[in-house]
């Protein structure tokens, strides 16, 4: 009819809209976009125009491919593609940076999210992508900075479990918080009681329990953090004498926060030093004492015995004759005697010659044979070519003859003494042991019995002078303290071996006189060289003797094998059968207790029959030859063995059974 109608829409609200939807899209820090199915974009945000250097209106209404580089667009080509088909699409990309110097390469993430019109048809895609770049390098920076730290970390827990002081630390409730590997190897704690928060407690009871004995307790009370606060204090020490032979003095320290540190270092061979210091000391002492008493003792003496030879001379009366003679008789008793100290102090006046102890003793065998009587054997084993030493002989032929004495009173049924000989070399490694002892070469004198032996508290103090266990009137106690003087007067060395009912074994080195020369020298150098060195077999070693063990394991260490050690039955069986690859026993004979070292050997070959085996002793293996303990053909080295012989031994028996193993 003619008539309009006129419709008018405010959409002032809406314009308000869409300017504080695009203000809130060019404010983000992510790159926005709308590309159809043409892919031309129907519109960016600033961030986006802004990082390919160009404007919104710019780009707006152009084809993707016109923004950005050409090698940039084919490798969003197919990314793009698979939007267009109506996928999802999320991935990261390197990608070209337009308007940088030398074009710079950025890593972006990006999404593709495709947009379904009516009809479901695809027109078009959003663009979000986020320029990750900057995040990736921190990350790789905060990488790097981890792993220099854990690198730091590693380095210093290697220098911390290097420290040959153990290290523990405690908090303020006494839990375990961190260690070193020396703490748990010296005090033998178990791997499953080194986790942070053990307690202290359980670690004592664990020591406790496994036969640690302490020496003196902790001065301190069980919780530092009561204590009064301050810097550092020293709030505990004690020593600690493991099952294993080995000492250790423990320190321990509170801390300022309350916690506290445990330090532990091993103090055996300083223990040991001590000990032979101390023996060496003493002895010296007695010595001062009895060479002093004796020269003055001399001196009276002089004056009795001249007094009665002159009254010997003048009484015709055959009474008073027969007192003179009783009274000279007991005064040269006396002065024997007081040569017998004066020997102990090494202050008697040595006529030294050129000697051949062989010869020598050769020569004393029937006089020997003699004193020992008919219930005793008498047996020499002579070395060849033993080296001549410089040598009272008659002092040499009173040590034998008192040490013979001593053999005859050991073996009152009767039984064997052997004499032996040999040419030996004492290294560095045995003398620093010894005070007053020094390396070179020796002529070494045994005299050995099968008589009752001696416990190791008499063994302790059998030098002693006027100590005897012999009746009253039986013997001075002179006749050890005698030769030991003469000994180390002649710059010798001597070693006492006994078991209660085995016998003796006495060890006499005399220094070699200068005439041995060059060819001694040449042979020494020869054996050196010959190390008969390991290559890394794991020996396990049976002594009860720390001293003796500790002695063993440093040599066979030092030779480059590896060690594992016991002093007793259970722990041999228990080492042995852990599954670490024992390769070789080294056993004493004679251990402490009921099982001795042969019968410990049988246990352990049923394991392992194969198993090399070499025995060692203070006896020599010919006293062995009667006894029944032994497997035949066994393998043995006499103490105090050196290292070359004790490398070339080992290397024999680890050789054959390798060739047995191949075979």
């Amino acid at each position: 009819d003619g008539n309009m109608v006129s419709v008018t829409t405010d959409i002032t609200d809406l314009k308000q809209r869409e300017h504080q939807l695009e203000l809130i899209t060019n404010a983000v820090p992510i790159l926005l976009a709308y590309i159809d199915h043409r892919q031309q974009f129907q519109m960016v945000n600033k961030t986006y125009a802004e990082w390919f250097g160009s404007t919104q209106d710019d780009i707006s209404g152009k084809p993707t491919e016109d923004t950005m580089e050409r090698d940039s667009f084919l490798s969003l080509e197919p990314y793009i593609n698979r939007a267009l088909k109506g996928e999802f699409v999320r991935f990261e990309i390197s990608l070209s940076k337009p308007h940088t110097s030398y074009h710079e390469m950025r890593r972006m993430e990006i999404s593709y999210s495709p947009d379904f019109g009516r009809h479901g048809a695809v027109e078009g895609f959003f663009v979000a992508a986020i320029d990750i770049t900057d995040r990736i390098r921190a990350e790789e920076e905060l990488r790097q900075g981890e792993h220099a730290l854990q690198e730091q970390a590693s380095i210093l827990k290697a220098s911390f479990d290097a420290i040959e002081e153990g290290i523990g630390v405690w908090d303020q409730d006494n839990k375990l918080v961190a260690w070193n590997n020396t703490f748990q190897r010296l005090l033998t704690y178990p791997d499953r009681l080194m986790k942070p928060g053990t307690t202290r407690t359980v670690f004592r009871q664990y020591l406790i329990g496994a036969g640690a004995t302490f020496g003196d307790m902790e001065l301190a009370t069980e919780n530092p953090a009561s204590l009064p606060m301050q810097s550092t204090r020293q709030i505990g020490e004690y020593d600690l004498t493991m099952p294993n032979g080995r000492h250790l003095n423990i320190h321990r320290f509170h801390m300022h926060d309350g916690g506290s540190v445990t330090t532990c270092r091993d103090i055996t061979e300083f223990k040991s030093a001590q000990q032979r210091l101390q023996q060496s000391q003493k002895m010296e002492a007695i010595g001062q004492l009895t060479g002093g008493i004796a020269h003055d003792f001399n001196n009276l003496l002089a004056v009795i015995m001249g007094s009665l030879n002159l009254l010997d001379e003048r009484f015709e009366d055959e009474k008073l004759q027969k007192l003179v003679s009783a009274a000279l008789r007991a005064s040269r008793r006396g002065a024997e005697l007081t040569q017998r100290l004066l020997a102990f102090g090494r202050r008697q006046a040595l006529i030294t010659e050129t000697t051949n102890v062989n010869e020598l003793i050769e020569g004393l065998t029937e006089l020997l044979v003699r004193t020992l009587g008919p219930t005793a054997d008498v047996e020499t084993n002579l070395g060849d070519n033993l080296w001549p030493m410089n040598v009272d002989k008659g002092q040499l032929e009173n040590a034998l003859l008192n040490l013979a004495i001593n053999a005859r009173d050991a073996m009152p049924d009767g039984g064997k003494l052997k004499i032996e000989t040999l040419n030996i070399i004492l290294d560095q490694t045995y003398t620093h042991q010894y005070e007053d002892l020094h390396p070179g070469t020796y002529a070494l004198i045994s005299v050995s019995d099968t008589g009752t032996g001696m416990s190791k508290e008499i063994l302790e103090r059998a030098i002693e002078p006027f100590f005897t266990t012999k009746e009253v009137g039986s013997g001075s106690g002179l006749g050890l303290s005698m030769i030991y003087g003469f000994v180390k007067q002649s710059g010798g060395h001597i070693r006492i071996y006994s078991e209660v009912g085995q016998g003796t074994i006495v060890r006499l080195y005399l220094p070699t006189s200068e005439k041995t020369g060059s060819t001694v020298e040449s042979d020494h150098l020869i054996e050196s060289e010959d190390r008969f060195e390991s290559t890394g077999e794991r020996i396990l070693v049976i002594e009860d003797d720390p001293d003796v063990r500790l002695t063993a394991v440093g040599v066979l260490q030092e030779l480059g094998y590896k060690t594992v050690e016991t002093d007793n039955h259970d722990e041999a069986v228990e080492l042995f059968g852990t599954g670490s690859q024992i390769n070789l026993i080294f056993s004493d004979v004679f251990l402490h207790g009921s099982i001795n070292g042969p019968d410990i050997v049988k246990k352990l070959r049923k394991i392992k029959p194969e198993i090399p085996v070499l025995f060692t002793s203070g006896y020599t293996a010919d006293q062995f030859d009667d006894s029944d303990m032994f497997e035949e053909n066994f393998h043995f080295i006499s103490k105090p063995f050196e290292t070359p012989d004790l490398a070339k031994k080992l290397r024999e028996l680890l050789t054959e059974e390798d060739v047995i193993s191949s075979n």
